[in-house]
């Protein structure tokens, strides 16, 4: 369910209507792995699987063409203990140099396959009694609110000065949400039955996609057809 690679269909659409989706799991290099986050980036077989991905689909068909967006999630594998077994501490300078590496990945694969529209979703809030307090993720009370907001801020200037990214802020989008258990099972927010916080990011989303780039921010990969 973390790596797969699907045709969605819905045939009685008139025309029928078909998508491919391709799922990297970018929180550890092994699929039922957990909380490497971006540390994930140094293995070379996750940034094989990334390459594969954009590098290997070059047929005209849609189960072979090559992807026209790529959304990547970040945050909630990111912020970690560094050592889990003494409770050493992750830093804002580690995490910084993770961040880095990670869009350093990113400019060569973009280098190398020029054509998707790239959208970066920041970390959603966890939420709720049960995940408000999980160690492995970057809410205002792991290591206090001040470090959250360097690590939100050293975030959104390193991705949107990169050059290759829409920026979308999840986290803005679901604090006003995370109170309970209302709207998430505390850290999925597609996993309840009232959807609101899960459908207002896929419009938002959406709006990433049918923006120009240009009117989005100046960021955005200028190869891109957001309209297409």
């Amino acid at each position: 369910f973390r790596n797969y690679d699907r045709v969605h269909a819905r045939a009685r659409a008139r025309p029928p209507q078909r998508v491919r989706v391709q799922m990297v799991w970018n929180g550890h290099v092994e699929h039922y792995g957990l909380h490497w986050g971006l540390q994930t980036y140094a293995h070379p077989v996750h940034v094989a699987r990334l390459r594969s991905v954009f590098g290997d689909n070059k047929g005209r068909a849609l189960e072979t063409r090559p992807p026209q967006f790529g959304f990547v999630n970040s945050g909630m594998h990111d912020i970690f203990f560094s050592n889990l077994s003494t409770g050493t501490l992750d830093t804002v300078s580690n995490f910084t140099r993770r961040l880095e590496r990670a869009l350093s990945v990113w400019r060569s694969l973009h280098s190398e396959f020029p054509g998707p529209v790239l959208v970066w979703r920041a970390t959603k809030v966890p939420a709720g009694p049960r995940y408000r307090n999980w160690n492995p993720n970057p809410h205002k009370y792991l290591q206090g609110p001040l470090v959250v907001e360097q690590i939100t801020r050293v975030t959104r200037r390193l991705v949107q000065t990169s050059g290759l990214f829409q920026y979308l802020d999840s986290w803005a989008l679901t604090f006003p949400l995370h109170w309970d258990d209302t709207y998430s099972d505390g850290h999925h927010y597609s996993a309840s039955r009232n959807k609101m916080g899960e459908y207002m990011q896929l419009q938002i989303m959406l709006n990433h996609l049918c923006t120009p780039p240009s009117a989005a921010n100046n960021t955005a990969v200028a190869s891109g057809n957001p309209q297409g």
